[in-house]
């Protein structure tokens, strides 16, 4: 649950999604301190999980411009790290291009 949080707390303003959004998926971290420990989905996190999937597919990207440069992006932490490659055109609605 913390490293999908993690992953999801990254992208979320770019989806337009707000921290009250996903409050009820917050709310899995609390309780026991062990992360392998079972959670018990709510509706309201299936809710938010569901929300944040429906945002990421409209925002996904398969395309380049051949004409803006590449950027590279590491992610994570020490022990697992994670890159991204995109492109940013400020001249389109969404910005973002994931490569």
């Amino acid at each position: 649950v913390h490293r999908l949080l993690g992953g999801i707390n990254w992208v979320r303003p770019t989806l337009g999604i707000t921290n009250d959004e996903l409050a009820p998926v917050f709310d899995l971290l609390k309780g026991d301190d062990d992360g392998h420990s079972p959670r018990t989905l709510t509706p309201e996190a299936q809710q938010a999980l569901d929300k944040t999937a429906e945002a990421l597919q409209k925002r996904q990207a398969h395309r380049y411009i051949i004409s803006q440069p590449f950027f590279l992006a590491i992610l994570g932490e020490k022990v697992q790290l994670y890159g991204l490659i995109f492109q940013w055109d400020t001249s389109l609605k969404d910005p973002l291009l994931i490569e």
